[in-house]
């Protein structure tokens, strides 16, 4: 009997910056918010079920460009392994947690969901390197990274109703 095989490529709809910087996340934001005219505002950690109990929070920032129909999200690289194994005790802090490991010098990463005219996209990499508290940009090739299947399902629009929305500010 013969044997047949499906091969599927992942079909890749948004693009994946990562970020090297030594500023706090939120200074961050003000600075892309004060920069490049974002409107980042914080939001719920971005989460990954690592198994029945255990989850990796990582902090994140989003920002929908309505006009363009383009979403943004800051995601934090190091982030924490948290375990619920008891529901009725508090979660577990379990230490520290990478979210790429692959990119594990980078501290964030811009996931970016939308149509970019590829001029448009340079530009944008332009001008994140410009940004006074970047020090380097990266376009990240989600081909090459094992855990991509976790930003294949995302849905950026999903949003749960206890979200702490905040502007970012700098006193």
């Amino acid at each position: 009997m013969a044997k047949f095989t499906l091969d599927i490529e992942e079909e890749i709809d948004f693009n994946f910056i990562a970020i090297a910087s030594h500023a706090k996340m939120y200074k961050l934001c003000w600075a892309l918010n004060a920069y490049l005219g974002f409107e980042f505002v914080k939001h719920d950690d971005f989460i990954i079920k690592e198994s029945f109990s255990n989850f990796r929070h990582f902090s994140s920032y989003k920002f929908h460009q309505t006009n363009t129909e383009i979403f943004y999200q800051l995601i934090e690289n190091n982030g924490q392994l948290v375990s619920h194994k008891n529901r009725e005790l508090p979660p577990i802090d379990e230490g520290a947690s990478i979210l790429i490991k692959e990119y594990k010098n980078f501290n964030y990463f811009l996931y970016i969901n939308g149509k970019f005219i590829d001029s448009d996209y340079e530009l944008l990499l332009k001008e994140l390197r410009n940004v006074p508290r970047i020090l380097t940009t990266f376009e990240i090739n989600l081909q090459q990274i094992k855990n991509r299947s976790i930003f294949l399902d995302y849905d950026p629009f999903k949003q749960n109703k206890n979200s702490s929305h905040a502007r970012p500010s700098i006193r």
